[in-house]
This record gives structure tokens, sequence and C-alpha cells, in this order.
């Protein structure tokens, strides 16, 4: 069985042990972000998840963040660092941040140039204040070369994504693009695809199933979505998967459970 080197951020390991849970915070402002962050007491997970793209008003203040994509962009990089402040203070110091911006083509809220996003991306980075960042795949070879450079400088791990809303690959494909991620110098590795049956849910799994036993040198995540995929997100740690994401209120894709179930049933399946 080929050997996954565990990616450690504040003491979890990421890639050994159970698949860690990630809680989403979807808040459209900050006085929903204050009533996910308060909904996360008592809830089993590692990491959460600021889905930036669905994060709109940034107070009545400074206005609307998003009006017409890029041009409202320094609006919400002048809160960044105010904002994760506040998602630390309500997390600890023990667990993850996950900072997301899923844009339009990627199953996210909203659209943002490939310019802005770079911008964001790095600028929060800059604040110190996030562990880990989502990098999309499709933003291309040149820029995703420097959007990972810059987090590496930083100190910020790369999760780098790619999701396919409307089908589920060919195994050779969902095989070669984690193998072009990894390439591609990311820390964690993510494929999200949706199945029109059963058959393609396993064969997500078993995409995941030869990664693990051949060629992944990094942590990687195997979400197939939707209803029908539920059992990539609660058995995934069986062929690998190394987060699965689940709910304290409103999820962020379709078939996400929530966290406390979640964690029930990677208990009975823990292997280790």
């Amino acid at each position: 069985m080929n050997e996954i080197k565990p990616v450690k951020v504040r003491g979890i390991e990421f890639g050994s042990g159970r698949s860690k849970i990630c809680i989403p915070l979807t808040a459209k402002d900050e006085e929903e972000l204050d009533e996910q962050l308060l909904a996360l007491e008592g809830e089993p997970y590692d990491m959460v998840e600021w889905r930036v793209d669905h994060f709109t008003d940034s107070g009545k203040q400074t206005g609307e963040i998003f009006r017409g994509g890029e041009v409202a962009v320094p609006v919400l990089i002048s809160r960044l660092g105010e904002l994760l402040s506040k998602i630390r203070a309500a997390i600890g110091e023990e667990r993850v941040i996950l900072f997301t911006f899923r844009t339009l083509e990627e199953g996210g809220e909203r659209p943002l140039t490939p310019d802005a996003y770079e911008t964001l991306v790095c600028a929060a980075a800059d604040t110190g204040k996030i562990d880990i960042a989502d990098v999309e795949y499709r933003t291309g070879p040149g820029r995703l070369g420097r959007i990972t450079g810059y987090l590496h400088e930083r100190g910020v791990k790369v999760l780098m994504s790619s999701h396919s809303f409307t089908e589920t690959p060919s195994l050779d494909e969902m095989v070669s693009r984690y193998l072009q991620m990894q390439e591609q110098g990311a820390d964690i590795t993510k494929l999200a695809v949706m199945p029109a049956d059963r058959s393609e849910v396993a064969r997500l799994l078993t995409a995941a199933c030869i990664m693990q036993e051949t060629y992944a040198d990094t942590p990687f995540v195997a979400i197939s979505m939707g209803k029908l995929g539920v059992l990539s997100r609660v058995g995934g740690c069986l062929t690998g998967s190394a987060i699965t994401f689940g709910t304290a209120g409103k999820a962020s894709a379709p078939g996400q459970i929530p966290a406390e179930d979640l964690a029930k049933v990677l208990g009975i399946l823990d292997i280790r």
C-alpha cells in the first residue's frame, strides 16, 4: 500500500486516523455568522470552513461587499482580520480554519474574476489568521502556482479542489485530476462529484481506493454529493478520505448531514 504523509495543522493530523469533521460557515452577514458560531457549541468537529462566497453584507456602515464582484472585494478584504478573529475566538486555538471562496463556476454563490480571486485568497493569508486555504484547480497552472507559492510562504496549507456538479467523471479522469493537483503542490487534494446512480458513487470510492493504495503522497478528500453520495461522507474513512463535511445548521453542499450523526458513524467505522 502506498504511504501517505499526514499533514499536521494545529495538532490535527490530516491523512491519519478517522476522517476529520469540517463544519461550513455559510452566513450572509455578521449577525448570521454570530448565530452560526453559537450553534457550534457542543458539536463534534475538528475544523470550520468559512465559505466567504456566501458573505454578502459587510455591515450597515460599509454596505454590500459584492456589487458586481471585483469592485467590492476591497471592502471584504478590509474586514477579513476582524471576522477571522471572531471565528477563532469562537472555535478555540485547537481547531482549524479553512478559508474558501467557492466561485460560481465551481458551484459557489457568486462569480469572481481570476484577478480578484487571487487577491482575496492571498489577502486572507496575509491576515495570519487562517490555517488552510481552498484553491480551485480550475484557476489554471500559472495562477495556481503563484497562489500556492504565496500561501506556502506565509505558512498556510493548500487544499486544492475540483468540483463536478453535473456528473461523475470517468475513473481515469478522477485519478488523473487527483494526480495533477498533487503535482501542483497541494498539501491536500479534494474531488467532489455528482452521481447519477449508485454505480457512480462506487466509481468515486474506487478512485479513492486507487489513490490510497497506489498514488497518493498527500492526504485527499473524496466526496460524492447528493442523497446518493451520503455513503462517501460517512464511509470515506474506509477508502482514505481525510475530511468529511457535516452541518450545524445550514448545509453548504447537497448531501451533507449533521456533524453529530457523522461523529457517531465515524466512531463505529474507526478501524485504527
